[in-house]
């Protein structure tokens, strides 16, 4: 159970349906507060705030896109009676606020009926150099124990530790469950001159796992400059493989690298375990899903011409394009320019290939096109056209999944905040 819970910690947390949410109209500067979660403390009575979760993380947005780099551990502070609580720091965009969150995760629960101080320091800076010119702070309260009407101990929520110490973890948006129990998480980390393709791993207690790459975490740059892990998959022999962007100096192109379970890069893959794919696409291509064929083909799909194409590839167990499938290993769909990417797939029992895509087609829509095992769109799903579920402007998909009946789930939620809701969708295979 305790695994479990890890791993839906790191898979949930980029949608929590976040409690107590108050906005703020700190004009203090240019660069300020905008919103905080969870809510300012009031001591009116006739407008209590409710407690706030014990497991709740801390949410900042602020008034201008921020470096996150400039946020250390010592940026964002959380305390009660002036004891620190450790925890670490990340950041979570939104389609509501732009900018994006600042979080932070305390690496325990926290007490029951406690009064917490959040302190965000002087200093954090902006994108354009704008720098927060004075601490800021509020109080919030946790709410009162449940209760135990089982007579046993109380539920308990594993905590995985935070990928880097220093610097700061910005983010880690995918994850996978090895069949031991391990989480393996994928993103990137703030290496000394760009941001780091980075796989870690963690035991089903939480810790970090020292048997995978010495310390539990491998960092790598793909390309020649930032990089970044969108997804990772754990294949049925236990290597790892995860796929995101890697940028040089002109474009971004799709990044893939695969490591043994002790951690080190895979040399059977693609010479030495990772692999920058110019796909001749567009000037930006991203890889933001992966799956591995039952024959150890991987299947990857993503963007290319800055958003203009979804992207479906596959490669031999090698890392080698896989010429059988598609155009040279290729399937390339253009769409409006406003669309975005091939961001969910899943592999049915029979090998064929489901995406979700997103895109503005007058209205925001998701489509979800089923492919057969050549790269050909499967006319027998929807008569071979995209099936288009239209979706409000804070709806996105979150993932996909394959009944053994031969159903799509599609996952996905909607709102943000307090009133952030997953809705599950299913759709019957024609």
């Amino acid at each position: 159970m305790a695994m479990l819970l890890a791993a839906v910690f790191f898979l949930l947390l980029s949608s929590c349906n976040w409690q107590g949410e108050s906005p703020r109209d700190n004009t203090q500067d240019d660069l300020r507060v905008v919103f905080q979660i969870p809510a300012q403390l009031t001591n009116d009575p006739n407008s209590p705030t409710a407690g706030a979760s014990v497991d709740v993380a801390i949410a900042v947005a602020f008034s201008r896109q921020m470096d996150l780099c400039s946020f250390t551990a010592a940026s964002l502070l959380l305390s009660t009676n002036g004891n620190p609580v450790s925890g670490f720091i990340f950041h979570r965009p939104t389609d509501s606020y732009p900018n994006g969150f600042m979080l932070f995760q305390p690496a325990t629960p926290l007490a029951y009926d406690a009064i917490y101080t959040v302190t965000i320091k002087a200093g954090v800076r902006a994108m354009d150099g704008t720098v927060l010119p004075a601490d800021y702070s509020w109080n919030f309260m946790t709410g009162s124990p449940p209760p135990n009407l089982g007579g046993g101990p109380a539920p308990s929520i594993s905590r995985a530790a935070p990928l880097a110490a220093s610097p700061i973890t910005c983010e880690t948006p995918a994850a996978a469950i090895q069949a031991d129990g391990k989480v393996i998480a994928a993103g990137h980390i703030n290496g000394a001159n760009f941001m780091e393709f980075v796989v870690a791993r963690y035991n089903a207690s939480g810790g970090l796992d020292a048997a995978f790459s010495g310390d539990g975490i491998a960092s790598t740059i793909i390309g020649s400059g930032h990089s970044q892990a969108l997804a990772a998959t754990v294949q049925a022999d236990g290597r790892i493989v995860a796929v995101g962007v890697g940028s040089n100096a002109t474009d971004k192109d799709f990044a893939l690298a695969r490591y043994l379970a002790d951690g080190s890069f895979d040399p059977t893959f693609s010479d030495d375990g990772r692999h920058a794919v110019d796909l001749g696409t567009g000037k930006d291509e991203r890889a933001v899903a992966v799956a591995v064929q039952t024959d150890g083909k991987i299947i990857v799909a993503g963007s290319g011409s800055d958003g203009a194409a979804f992207i479906l590839a596959r490669y031999n167990a090698d890392g080698s394009a896989d010429t059988t499938f598609g155009a040279s290993g290729i399937v390339s769909t253009s769409v409006p320019m406003n669309s975005e990417a091939s961001y969910a797939m899943v592999l049915q029992g029979d090998g064929k290939i489901v995406v979700a895509n997103k895109a503005l087609v007058g209205a925001t829509q998701v489509t979800v096109t089923r492919y057969n095992t050549d790269g050909s769109v499967d006319t027998t799903f929807n008569g071979g056209a995209p099936l288009a579920l239209p979706l409000t402007a804070q709806q996105a998909t979150a993932t996909l999944a394959a009944h053994a009946d031969g159903r799509i789930a599609l996952v996905q939620h909607s709102g943000v905040g307090a009133t952030a809701q997953f809705t599950v969708l299913d759709y019957l295979v024609y």
